[in-house]
């Protein structure tokens, strides 16, 4: 069709992961029949993808298996629902995993820091709150909606879908270790909610060096909507309003704070009809309408199994709050074997290679590599007639012998790590599509948003 570039909600409405899905099949079809003595009939075709991109890569094995011969999934939130309040609760679980650095003390400071800022709040003390955390103006305090915003997704960040273990520059929060370090360090002698003063103050200042820094805190409801609702608005990226679009219409997961729930923040200050009301005021979807699309997308997709998915790797971080909503763990780990990455978070092992890695993100690397070329080697066994659907393979040895100490790890009947994603409104990653030419590898990569 043809492409439009502006995302105001005349032309958004093209955005949906059905038109990518079928766009990334036209694209396919037209260069096996643009001949450039590139591609041949024996051409393999494998998706990869991290976040919504693994969900498109997985999808595009399942609904083309005809065209696509396998996928590597990463941090893909296949299981679609309105309300997902487990993300906060993996954030929760995340400052008390220790192999990240967290701690139960670390979870307490910031369980107890919002419930006093909770109760300073009912008892009407802005003043108070407005000097400790810098707030700009006491009267943001008193509009309830602007408190949800603050209270309810938390009143610092804790980067569990982002941790990186190997951050520690000029003293930042970037990661669970340092949160807890500071939150630690600072409770001695000092309340919870200070604790939590200073880590904010910290990572303020931390934006400053990335020329983001504001003067002093602050936290507006209507500035959100009106900021969301421009889609030439110079303080938002344009992947945040393109994303929060296709939440509305498709994917729900509304990060919820629940009270009575393991969510660390404000429970009960972030509640379902606070996205709701997102989705009305930004592009005029209402509540019934929003919540019938993410069922009927839901129903679309369905489960990978009972679609007869096959050659699809599930690979997950069990840090990641949206592996809870992945494919963790499978009814038949041959047609659609998973791997949990212990300490990582978002398809950290995605991202550009770094000579601080460790060890676990090293061995997924090389597990995916071994999966793809066992995956090449077999052959679809399907007639013209049948290649629409969707053929089981047959068991497969891995043609490279793996090391003694990743041969345990090959997805294979193995046991999946458990694993449970501000929502930090995740952000769309790169789609690769790769391509091996009569046994040998040639990789064409080629950037899908």
């Amino acid at each position: 069709g043809k492409p439009v570039s502006a995302l105001n909600n005349q032309n958004i409405k093209y955005l949906n992961s059905k038109q990518a899905l079928s766009d990334l099949a036209r694209l396919i079809i037209h260069i096996k029949e643009d001949d450039h003595n590139l591609i041949t009939s024996k051409t393999k075709w494998v998706t990869f993808g991290g976040g919504y991109a693994g969900f498109l890569a997985a999808y595009a094995r399942v609904w083309f298996p005809h065209l696509i011969h396998a996928a590597v999934s990463s941090s893909a939130p296949t299981k679609l629902q309105i309300n997902f309040p487990e993300y906060k609760e993996r954030q929760a679980l995340d400052l008390q995993y220790e192999t990240v650095g967290g701690s139960s003390k670390c979870l307490k400071i910031v369980l107890d820091g919002h419930a006093e800022i909770a109760s300073l709040l009912k008892k009407k003390q802005y003043k108070q709150l407005t000097d400790i955390f810098n707030i700009c103006s006491e009267d943001l305090l008193k509009d309830e909606k602007n408190v949800r915003l603050w209270l309810g997704d938390g009143v610092v960040d804790i980067p569990a879908q982002s941790n990186d273990p190997s951050c520690h520059k000029d003293g930042d929060a970037c990661n669970i270790e340092a949160v807890c370090d500071i939150l630690v360090h600072s409770a001695k002698g000092s309340t919870s909610l200070e604790a939590l003063a200073v880590l904010a103050d910290i990572q303020n200042e931390s934006k400053g060096r990335h020329g983001q820094k504001d003067t002093c805190t602050r936290f507006s409801w209507k500035n959100t909507l009106s900021a969301l609702s421009n889609p030439h608005s110079a303080g938002v990226d344009s992947w945040v309003r393109s994303w929060q679009y296709q939440v509305c219409t498709e994917f729900g997961m509304f990060p919820t704070c629940e009270s009575n729930s393991l969510c660390p923040f404000g429970q009960g200050f972030r509640t379902e009809d606070t996205d709701f009301e997102l989705c009305q005021a930004t592009f005029g979807l209402d509540k019934y309408t929003v919540t019938r699309q993410v069922k009927e997308t839901a129903g679309h997709y369905s489960d990978m199994h009972q679609r007869k998915g096959s050659r699809i790797l599930s690979v997950n971080g069990d840090v990641d709050p949206l592996s809870t909503l992945a494919l963790t763990t499978s009814e038949d780990e041959v047609r659609l074997p998973t791997y949990s990455v212990k300490g990582a978070s978002h398809h950290f092992w995605t991202h550009p290679v770094k000579a601080t890695d460790d060890q676990e993100i090293r061995d997924a690397r090389e597990i995916i590599f071994m999966k793809v070329q066992q995956w090449l080697e077999e052959d679809d066994c399907h007639s013209k007639k049948e290649k629409l659907k969707t053929t089981v393979p047959t068991k497969a040895t891995v043609t490279s012998k793996p090391t003694s100490q990743l041969e345990s790890k090959i997805p294979k009947n193995k046991e999946a790590g458990a694993v449970n994603k501000k929502v930090e409104s995740p952000r769309k990653s790169e789609t690769n599509t790769v391509k091996n030419k009569a046994g040998k590898e040639k990789n064409a990569v080629r950037k899908q948003s």
